[in-house]
């Protein structure tokens, strides 16, 4: 199973698929972090970071677009990311 963003629907997807021993693998394309920021909502960002590597953490792998967006996943401790 493809996950392309940890929304209602990602989760659901994600939880369906954990439940019956498939493998998910999740895309990140939207750094909602950088949003958060601009919004003046940086308080939460720990939060958001949390939630982030506790959604990733059921994949079998993260797909970035790039190897600064793949430094920026590890750096906040998403494990198993790769570039496509």
């Amino acid at each position: 199973v493809h996950i392309a963003t940890p929304d209602p629907l990602g989760h659901a997807a994600q939880g369906w698929a954990v439940a019956r021993n498939i493998p998910v693998v999740c895309s990140f394309h939207t750094r909602y972090n950088r949003y958060l920021r601009y919004y003046g909502l940086h308080i939460i960002l720990p939060w958001y970071w949390h939630q982030l590597r506790k959604f990733h953490a059921k994949c079998v792998c993260t797909l970035p677009p790039s190897e600064a967006v793949a430094a920026e996943l590890r750096g906040h401790g998403t494990e198993r990311v790769a570039i496509w």
